[in-house]
């Protein structure tokens, strides 16, 4: 039964292969174009410590995050992005609540560009969450930049928190650049992995009868 066993392995192999995911489009929002306004992140003509810029995005299903990026332009350097379970209703409506993924991020010089984090697996269930942009020196942030606000397809509901002691607050006209996937596995790929399973099952199945007609 040996045979039955590797060809179960070789099937969960291939199951488990890069291939066997395609990406699906949870937030995109659109690239900014000829942008005539721009909300600062952490641009000279501000005078704060540094900001936060989120977006709020719902999820109907469990879902494994793998690539976040927000469209940024400026004189580049680091900056972080993360994903926060919503706080629920504020003074201004819903805002971000605790910080469940992050990750620095790099922007290069330039009017704009698609920067962010990618091949991450931040696994999330359903719900209400928000992805954060931010630049906070305190935590090694360095970006001079700023997000463009026209994106053609914003996702609604964003808000902003600048530091040192401020308080997130709604500003749903913000528009900044947004584009989430995740992996999900294909149909073909689920039931290449149900076959393999069962063929393994099937000569685990053998060995035991054949140890005991021994």
């Amino acid at each position: 039964m040996g045979n039955f066993i590797r060809a179960g392995l070789i099937a969960l192999a291939l199951a488990a292969a890069p291939a066997a995911a395609s990406a699906s489009i949870i937030v995109d929002t659109g690239t900014p174009v000829a942008p005539t306004e721009s909300w600062s992140l952490f641009g000279e003509s501000i005078p704060v410590q540094g900001q936060y810029l989120a977006a709020r995005f719902d999820l109907s299903r469990a879902a494994l995050l793998t690539n976040l990026e927000g469209y940024v332009g400026g004189d580049g350097g680091a900056f972080t992005i993360s994903v926060a379970a919503d706080a629920g209703a504020g003074p201004d409506g819903d805002t971000p609540g605790a910080t469940l993924f992050a990750q620095q991020a790099h922007a290069g010089f330039g009017e704009g560009a698609w920067s962010g984090v990618r091949h991450v697996s931040w696994s999330l269930d359903a719900g209400t969450y928000w992805v954060v942009f931010s630049v906070d020196p305190g935590h090694g942030d360095t970006l001079g930049g700023y997000m463009p606000n026209n994106a053609p397809n914003p996702t609604g509901a964003e808000a902003f928190l600048s530091i040192p002691g401020d308080t997130w607050r709604r500003a749903d006209d913000l528009d900044f650049g947004v584009r989430i996937n995740d992996d999900v596995p294909e149909p073909a790929s689920w039931a290449l992995m149900i076959a393999g399973f069962g063929l393994a099952g099937c000569g685990l199945r053998g060995r035991k009868v054949t140890a005991a007609a021994n």
